[in-house]
């Protein structure tokens, strides 16, 4: 008996190693994603550069406005990207060292907004996670730093 609880948890750790592995890697996807957002930087910086020397009609909307609206669309989406990101790279780092449980189950849920691949790595997240042997692997963890 004690030979296949060896086995099982020989394999419950190499799944978490491998959710880990995952979570970094897509972490690092949603870095380079947060890039494409700065287009809409670079045009609301164009639209603000150009176009105060472009008359425009008295009655409507000057076009640096809509420069600035597509500076502030552009700088939220990049940050709310590099944020997604960096909660990835973190729940990666948290399932190496065992900790923070309910942290990896929350970006688990929040990686299921990214179809495809983060729909598969959160649900296999949930289920790995809700392992009884993986379950006590986190308790051990969160007892042995207050101790």
């Amino acid at each position: 008996m004690s030979t296949e609880l060896a086995i099982r948890r020989a394999i419950d750790d190499e799944h978490v190693r491998l959710l880990s592995i995952f979570y970094y890697v897509l972490g690092a996807l949603n870095a380079l994603w947060a890039f494409f957002p700065l287009i809409y930087v670079f045009f609301g910086l164009f639209f603000v550069a150009i176009f105060p020397t472009v008359p425009h009609n008295k009655d409507a909307a000057p076009m640096a406005f809509f420069g600035l609206f597509f500076i502030v669309i552009g700088l939220f989406g990049f940050v709310v990207c590099v944020a997604f990101a960096a909660l990835k790279i973190y729940a990666g780092y948290c399932l190496a060292q065992r900790k923070n449980r309910v942290f990896c189950y929350v970006v688990a849920a929040l990686s299921c907004l990214y179809m495809p691949f983060g729909t598969i790595l959160g649900v296999f997240t949930f289920l790995v996670l809700a392992r009884p042997n993986v379950a006590a692997q986190f308790h051990r963890a969160a007892a042995e730093l207050v101790e």
